[in-house]
């Protein structure tokens, strides 16, 4: 895998940015490609890691209702 130059980050960073409609103020721009640019070399060294034929996903952890009983459910109107 070939890291992204500058200018691809940010453009990439640019159009992201507008498409989740986040804006990236200027003062943080640098430090946010700096961010992308090393997430993109943790990436690149997990990619360079071959996986044996026949791998299979793990499963998926999910956080259990951790909601006391005594407390109403604010997504519940009250009305069935």
């Amino acid at each position: 895998m070939q890291l992204p130059t500058q200018s691809e980050i940010e453009r990439y960073l640019d159009a992201a940015a507008v498409i989740i409609g986040l804006p990236i103020p200027p003062e943080h721009k640098q430090n946010v490609m700096m961010h992308f640019a090393r997430t993109a070399s943790f990436a690149a060294l997990v990619n360079q890691v071959a996986l044996p034929d026949g791998l299979e996903a793990a499963a998926t952890f999910r956080l259990p209702d951790l909601q006391q009983p005594s407390e109403p459910d604010p997504t519940q109107t009250g009305t069935p």
